[in-house]
């Protein structure tokens, strides 16, 4: 699963992390609330699954993990990947996760 791509529109980019960041700290009440008011504004298709729905769901996520509010790790993985860096690093060849050793030191007595 790809991590979801933010929308280019920079407004429409705010309006969803400012939601998640609000339905974080103020509870799904929050959320359904704001789609009951805004079911017919477009900016908001995003609420009901449309072009943008995965990356809200992520954010919101990130947001409720933040906060201490987010307990299905598991969940969260499913919804937002890993970024690339950590992903290469559980698929790199076995012998790269090798702790490396430290050069031996002899001691003198």
């Amino acid at each position: 699963m790809d991590i979801p791509n933010p929308p280019e529109d920079q407004e429409l980019r705010n309006v969803i992390d400012k939601l998640a960041q609000f339905v974080a700290r103020n509870g799904p009440e929050f959320e359904k609330m704001t789609m009951d008011k805004q079911k017919d504004n477009p900016k908001f298709s995003f609420l009901f699954g449309g072009e943008f729905f995965s990356y809200y769901k992520c954010k919101l996520a990130l947001e409720q993990q933040q906060r201490g509010s987010f307990h299905d790790d598991d969940a969260l993985v499913e919804l937002c990947p890993p970024p690339l860096p950590i992903i290469q690093l559980f698929t790199s060849s076995p012998a790269s996760l090798q702790p490396r050793t430290s050069p031996t030191v002899q001691q003198k007595w």
